[in-house]
């Protein structure tokens, strides 16, 4: 099918069929990544646009991709457009652009290799300045199949060891500063935005309290310790790679800052294990609140109803069952009381436990994905 017959089978743009493009290296490869949904942006270089006079996307435009035979494979529609040079090129941009192992270090490796060799066949010279066109865009038909169901990853206390670690870090400066009651404020922070935190200590030490002093500097104890990598929770590997293997789609959905979620689960070598990522400064409302489970949930593009979430948190559980979502809990400082039995579908002691139940539970996906070899099962 060419780009005319696939624009007229849509039957929704109207006029003639948009520009027609494949990507310039493995154009059948990537075009998978468009189908399955790991890939929903790209880049180009400013100034081959400029040597060609061909004018940058717009927002709100549509295309036709193509495979490497020149065939139709889906029509998309552009979502944002900037301009930024080659070194500024965000992580986010570059877990969006779904290759190899989703890190922004692939991606500039990967593409300082391809500029360069792009730029040289226009009598150009790459640099490191260079502007790049970042574009996200979005399938619209044909749209990636649904998954038959998902699941959804807290990180802090679930993928990650960090909230005894944040009790820690916040110790030394309580104690510093006279701040009673510090651990049960803690306590009731367990699995919540930033600014959701700063109003509960704010409520119980005063309009006047010095959150961002004090936060920052429990922030910069917690980098001095742990800035080459946090320490993982037993199991996550395997139930990743289980995941993984089953062909199941898996988002992460915490209340962390996306640069935050970014950089940590890199670190670590997990980036690649997710599909798609929901962070809490993308959502109106944190946990207890469902935002950042169905935000999740419409990337994946599956029912919530299909989802299960994983989360160790009495306000992971709340949102999720709020969400409509099927809450696993894996407790780890908080431990289970009747309500949390009463929400959660199970209470896994473990998530080598929790993948045991998944493998009963969860219908064997349909979906035809690429499986992303870079998610390690060993270390």
């Amino acid at each position: 099918m060419d780009a005319r017959e696939l624009w007229e089978a849509w039957g929704q743009g109207g006029g003639d069929a948009p520009e027609a493009w494949a990507f310039g290296d493995d154009p059948d490869g990537l075009a998978r990544l468009v189908l399955s949904g790991d890939k929903t942006a790209t880049a180009s270089a400013l100034p081959l646009y400029e040597a060609e006079g061909e004018p940058l996307p717009r927002a709100g435009e549509y295309s036709v991709l193509l495979d490497g035979q020149g065939e139709a494979v889906c029509i998309l529609r552009t979502t944002e457009v900037s301009v930024v040079p080659f070194s500024a090129v965000t992580a986010l941009h570059a877990f969006r652009e779904g290759e190899g192992d989703k890190t922004l270090e692939h991606w500039r490796t990967a593409h300082r290799r391809f500029f360069t060799r792009c730029m040289a066949g226009a009598g150009l010279c790459f640099s490191e300045d260079m502007p790049v066109v970042c574009e996200a865009f979005e399938a619209v038909y044909p749209r990636p199949e649904s998954a038959s169901n998902a699941v959804l990853f807290d990180m802090d206390g679930t993928i990650f060891d960090t909230e005894r670690i944040w009790f820690e870090c916040w110790e030394p400066v309580g104690r510093a500063h006279g701040l009673e009651g510090l651990n049960a404020l803690l306590d009731r922070c367990v699995g919540i935005t930033d600014e959701d935190m700063t109003s509960i200590f704010m409520d119980a030490y005063g309009a006047d309290f010095p959150y961002e002093r004090y936060a920052g500097e429990a922030r910069a104890i917690f980098r001095a310790r742990y800035g080459r990598g946090l320490p993982m929770k037993p199991g996550v590997r395997e139930i990743l790679g289980f995941l993984r293997d089953a062909g199941v789609p898996v988002a992460l959905a915490s209340s962390n800052g996306m640069d935050f979620i970014l950089r940590e689960l890199a670190c670590v070598g997990l980036l690649a294990c997710f599909q798609v990522i929901a962070a809490g400064d993308e959502a109106t409302r944190g946990k207890p609140a469902p935002d950042i489970f169905l935000l999740a949930a419409e990337r994946l593009r599956v029912d919530p109803a299909r989802c299960f979430v994983i989360e160790d948190s009495f306000n992971g559980i709340r949102a999720a069952r709020a969400a409509g979502m099927r809450p696993i809990m894996v407790p780890d400082l908080q431990k289970p009381d009747a309500e949390m039995t009463a929400l959660a579908e199970i209470i896994a002691p473990s998530l080598n436990a929790a993948a045991d139940y998944l493998r009963g539970a969860l219908t064997r996906t349909s979906i035809d994905r690429k499986e992303n070899p870079s998610c390690p099962t060993s270390t």
